[in-house]
């Protein structure tokens, strides 16, 4: 019910990816409910260097599939990796953008 309801609203499911036994893909796709999933969990060590070795194994997963999506919590660790990574990535070619723009590429996979 409440993934049905998520599509009604127009709004989207991102699965964090932090269970191998996440059923929302299955149940997002029987409903077509837009979903997307984590490809990375960028801050599970909240390190700044741990951080910014997630965010360079997250570029290499974009540039092997075309894009990929990171999730990380509102640490202040978090956010200056992040912050110090994007500043750099555009001159690597990378595009950063908001998580719909990758799920609705994604909708009806």
């Amino acid at each position: 019910p409440v993934m049905r309801d998520i599509g009604k609203r127009g709004l989207l499911f991102l699965d964090d990816a932090s269970s191998a036994q996440s059923l929302s893909g299955g149940i997002a796709k029987a409903i077509s409910a837009p979903q997307g999933f984590a490809d990375v969990l960028l801050d599970g060590e909240v390190t700044e260097a741990s951080i910014l070795r997630k965010l360079d194994e997250l570029e290499r997963i974009a540039r092997r599939n075309g894009q990929a999506i990171g999730v990380a919590s509102a640490f202040d660790e978090s956010i200056a990796a992040i912050s110090k990574w994007s500043r750099e990535a555009g001159g690597r070619g990378i595009e950063i953008v908001g998580v719909s723009a990758l799920v609705s590429q994604q909708a009806g996979q």
